[in-house]
């Protein structure tokens, strides 16, 4: 050995590798996120990887396996529950892009709502999910400036829905936010019953173009929007409605009488057969007023009575649409 020359012992030239560390049992994997009604079984990814950074396994479970087969899978291989939810997830956002999701709740006026029955009776409605917040502002008036230009040909049967995004915005802020922005020919909603991550990931604001008997998605659009592809989708709508919107295409038309009225009038009309109906009241601009009624209607002659005393002296329009065909017909309110 060299002078001055340390010597390191043999035993120590190589230092032992780290012992695998002892997995405690009383640690488990983070609990499994039941998705709330608010979020839906295709609740955004970014609020999961905020909760599991480390674990994209978990993300997959939450955001694409569908919520029934969670349980049979909580335990699995990570990589086989991230296949699966590819498998099984995609087949579910799909057909949740194509279908509309039936809702049943009063809007914040208190006008109960069926969307399943107003589509079935020629509506087309497009659905709008906001904060409210700035951002929602430039792609809500896009789409409303789309719908109300349907309004003079086709009265009602073009209607956006403004709906809070969780429902937790009162009816009162919402309309204030409304009314600001110039929203005003909108009917608001503040309601869980209609969940936009029935229709794939959320998106602020969301909107949906929902029409026809089929209850089909034409648009599904998160964030912003096209007006122009927003105005196709609106015109496919129509397109599978089987309403066409002309006066006098209901056999039998349509009869508002006595006119002018005063507290009451009644609409008279032949159906030729036994379907649901709707009666629309608009204003001349095309702007739908209220829902006057809706129900079943036997085939051959009927009269409905129109309750016309709060509404002011006037001109309207009355609409009645029976999911095949459609009539309108004048009523002058006199005082």
């Amino acid at each position: 050995m060299g002078k001055g020359r340390s010597v390191i012992p043999r035993k120590l030239m190589h230092r032992p590798a780290a012992p695998t560390p002892h997995r405690d049992p009383s640690r488990t994997r983070p609990p499994v996120h039941t998705a709330s009604p608010q979020e839906g079984p295709l609740a955004p990814l970014m609020g999961y990887q905020a909760r599991f950074p480390h674990d994209l396994d978990q993300v997959a479970f939450h955001l694409l396996l569908p919520r029934a087969a969670r349980p049979f899978m909580a335990g699995a291989n990570p990589m086989k529950r991230i296949l699966l939810a590819a498998v099984l997830g995609l087949p579910t956002a799909l057909a949740t892009a194509q279908t509309a999701t039936d809702f049943n709740c009063a809007d914040c006026a208190g006008t109960p709502h069926q969307l399943f029955a107003e589509l079935d009776a020629g509506k087309v409605v497009v659905l709008t999910w906001v904060m409210p917040c700035n951002s929602c502002v430039g792609p809500s008036l896009t789409t409303y400036n789309v719908v109300e230009s349907y309004q003079s040909s086709h009265p009602g049967q073009v209607v956006m829905y403004l709906c809070d995004d969780y429902a937790n915005t009162s009816c009162a802020a919402l309309n204030n936010w409304r009314n600001a922005q110039g929203l005003t020919n909108t009917t608001t909603f503040s309601n869980a019953a209609i969940s936009m991550s029935d229709y794939g990931s959320n998106g602020m604001p969301k909107i949906v173009v929902l029409g026809g008997s089929a209850h089909t998605v034409f648009l599904n659009v998160n964030n912003t929007v096209n007006a122009n592809a927003l105005q196709q989708a609106i015109n496919n709508a129509l397109a599978v409605t089987g309403i066409d919107g002309v006066d006098g295409a209901l056999p039998g038309g349509l009869a508002v009488l006595p006119n002018p009225a005063g507290d009451q009038a009644w609409a008279s009309f032949d159906m030729p057969g036994a379907r649901r109906i709707t009666i629309d009241l608009f204003d001349r601009s095309g702007r739908l007023l209220r829902n006057l009624h809706t129900g079943e209607a036997p085939q051959g002659p009927s009269r409905v009575a129109l309750a016309t005393q709060d509404l002011a002296a006037g001109t309207y329009l009355v609409r009645l649409s029976d999911g095949q065909h459609s009539s309108t017909a004048d009523l002058t309110i006199v005082r």
